[in-house]
């Protein structure tokens, strides 16, 4: 994949009963230059099964080495981002249907 315009970063924990509203608003997105990253805080439930279920390419699952505090975590999840902007989408948020659409 090329150098995507948008890195939509979505950290998690916890949270596989709502992570996956957020990763299909940004799916149905019409704009479609933008990567997702879940980074995933070292969850205990069933959160890496449920992100794994989309078949998306620009999607990619990334899972801490440990638990961190919750600002180390969104720092790291930053950190992966490959685009040339970044925004960061809570997993209990999610983006409305054009809200990429003005670039």
């Amino acid at each position: 994949m090329a150098k995507p315009l948008f890195s939509i970063v979505i950290p998690t924990y916890n949270r596989q009963d709502v992570v996956i509203y957020a990763i299909e608003s940004v799916i149905q997105q019409t704009f479609d230059d933008y990567e997702i990253i879940v980074c995933d805080n070292f969850s205990t439930d069933n959160t890496p099964k449920v992100v794994r279920r989309f078949n998306d390419p620009r999607l990619r699952y990334i899972r801490t080495p440990r638990h961190f505090v919750i600002a180390d975590n969104w720092e790291f999840a930053r950190s992966q981002a490959k685009g040339e902007l970044i925004l960061m989408l809570s997993d209990d948020d999610a983006l409305v249907s054009t809200a990429l659409e003005c670039f």
